[in-house]
């Protein structure tokens, strides 16, 4: 029997340009702990790919990034902006993430700050789970938790 995971996730998010910092809609397929994306759904051939395991994670304080829960992946030569247009998504993209293993980003202020920048941006009973679990734990915690109960 093969260790290998099945896709955990796909779907749209918005990514932040590298070196113009405009913001594109591509299509993401989280693969064996790899993101790839893609043009769109329909293409093949991935217009980059990043290994999880060398990354890692938190939420982008709004005044950064200028998205509502917009996450930030931390890669060895590069920082990722990825937004997703519900916060569902951009949950369910999280979780599908954090279970690959990638640890959350070793900045615990900026990474409290972010949540709660997000906070401002949700609705009220999502900001109540995210105030109980940021009063009860790590922040990796933190986004386990509400990632559960949202």
């Amino acid at each position: 029997m093969s260790n290998k995971k099945e896709i955990e996730w796909s779907g749209y998010l918005t990514k932040q340009g590298n070196t113009v910092k405009n913001w594109k809609k591509r299509w993401f397929l989280l693969d064996n702990g790899v993101i790839h994306y893609f043009k769109g759904k329909e293409d093949t051939v991935p217009l980059y790919s990043v290994q999880l395991s060398e990354c890692s994670v938190s939420l982008a304080p709004f005044g950064e990034s200028k998205r509502k829960c917009c996450l930030k992946l931390h890669a060895p030569k590069r920082t990722w902006y990825f937004a997703a247009e519900t916060e569902d998504t951009i949950l369910e993209f999280m979780e599908a993430v954090f279970s690959w293993g990638v640890p959350e980003s070793s900045e615990e202020d900026e990474v409290i700050t972010s949540l709660y920048d997000c906070m401002s941006q949700l609705s009220s009973a999502t900001k109540t789970v995210y105030e109980c679990t940021v009063a009860s734990g790590s922040s990796s915690d933190i986004f386990r938790d509400s990632l559960r109960t949202a």
